[in-house]
């Protein structure tokens, strides 16, 4: 605006500071810019006090929030269906983030690592077949099959393994809501297990075999069966008896030290107990 370098350098105040009665008030130096002056001919100040504000032309009301600039600067992703379905009560939170890693690629297998700079060797810690890579590991490499294979016959249901959306997708609906939130539970519960083999055949010189991942997503099925919450219809008892849980099973789980999993509460018959599996 053609305003002296000099008289410029000392613009350190506040618009208030200018603002007399309801009228502009500026030193002469700034004043006497035609400039200046043209502009603030144009500026219609208001008859009352009225609390500043940030305003931005692209938020919906004009002003400019904290929400608005997180959401216009953070980059949007896609919603998905499954993102509130898999947080249940019923379902181990740990197991439950290890679906939510891989299903946004967050998994730290040698793919993922190697996509970060990390100069490595790649070969699958399960069967030593392939790369290792999301697909391969959940989904492809032939002890995933074998055990989503088994899985499949346990819940008398085809599994599409095609995908993790299409693993979700695959389950029926017909059923109770309690029988619903187990199976579920056994799609994530078959996630972890397999991480957990995965890092154990890794890091471990104990290998994990076939039969005890199936024994462990066993116990854990029937454990999420019977704590969770959803109401169960006598035609659909049968299959809550088949994995050990009971609509009135309800288990406290805890951390424990030295154990893999560890539940304590009411088994049935009015005992209690620890559950080791």
């Amino acid at each position: 605006m053609h305003i002296d370098p000099m008289v410029h350098i000392n613009f350190n105040g506040l618009l208030s500071d200018v603002i007399t009665n309801g009228a502009w008030n500026f030193p002469a130096e700034v004043s006497s810019v035609p400039a200046v002056s043209s502009r603030l001919s144009s500026i219609v100040l208001p008859s009352s006090a009225i609390p500043d504000l940030l305003s931005c032309p692209l938020a919906p009301n004009g002003k400019l929030t904290a929400k608005f600039s997180f959401s216009f600067l953070k980059s949007q992703t896609p919603l998905v269906p499954w993102a509130s379905v898999i947080w249940k009560p019923c379902i181990r939170p740990s197991h439950s983030f290890s679906f939510w890693r891989l299903a946004y690629g967050r998994m730290p297998i040698d793919e993922t690592l190697c996509s970060r700079g990390c100069a490595m060797v790649s070969m699958c810690s399960l069967y030593s077949k392939n790369v290792e890579t999301s697909d391969h590991l959940f989904l492809h490499c032939d002890f995933a099959v074998a055990l989503w294979n088994w899985l499949g016959l346990q819940l008398h249901i085809g599994l599409d393994v095609s995908s993790v959306q299409a693993l979700i997708n695959s389950l029926p609906r017909q059923f109770s809501s309690q029988v619903n939130d187990m199976y579920l539970a056994a799609i994530v519960h078959v996630i972890h297990s397999i991480w957990w083999a995965r890092n154990r055949h890794r890091f471990s010189s104990i290998g994990v075999s076939l039969h005890a991942v199936q024994v462990k997503v066993h116990s854990l099925i029937g454990l999420s069966g019977g704590i969770s919450t959803g109401k169960c219809i006598a035609i659909d008892a049968p299959i809550l008896d088949f994995f050990q849980g009971t609509p009135s099973l309800q288990v406290n789980q805890r951390d424990c030290a030295g154990l893999l999993e560890t539940a304590y509460g009411a088994l049935g018959e009015g005992k209690h107990g620890w559950i080791h599996y």
